[in-house]
C-alpha cells in the first residue's frame, strides 16, 4: 500500500492510494514540518551503522520516517534508545 504525507496550510494529512486515487487516512496539525508532499513509500531503510539527523516527518506503527535533504529514511522503533518527537499522524 502506498502512503504519502501531504503538508499544507498548517495541516498534515496521511494519505493512502486507493484505486489510483489518494484518500486521506488521518489529518492533524503539521507541527513544524515544512509544506510539501512526502512519499513515505519511497523511504530507504535506515543504516544502523550511521548516525541520522533530520526532521521526523511521521511516526507510525511501521516506524519513524525522517527527511534529510531530499531523501526519506525509515527506522524501526527498536532502533531508538529514547522516545522520538515529531509529527505523528
Amino acid at each position: 500500500m502506498k502512503q504519502r504525507l501531504l503538508v499544507m496550510n498548517g495541516q498534515c494529512a496521511m494519505q493512502q492510494e486507493d484505486q489510483g486515487q489518494w484518500r486521506n487516512a488521518k489529518v492533524k496539525k503539521a507541527r513544524g514540518v515544512k509544506p510539501g508532499i512526502y512519499n513515505i513509500y519511497t523511504a530507504n531503510k535506515a543504516d544502523k551503522s550511521k548516525e541520522h539527523s533530520g526532521v521526523i516527518l511521521y511516526i507510525g506503527l511501521a516506524g519513524a520516517f525522517e527527511q534529510k535533504l531530499t531523501v526519506s529514511t525509515k527506522s524501526c522503533h527498536e532502533n531508538f534508545s529514547k522516545a522520538t518527537t515529531g509529527s505523528s499522524v
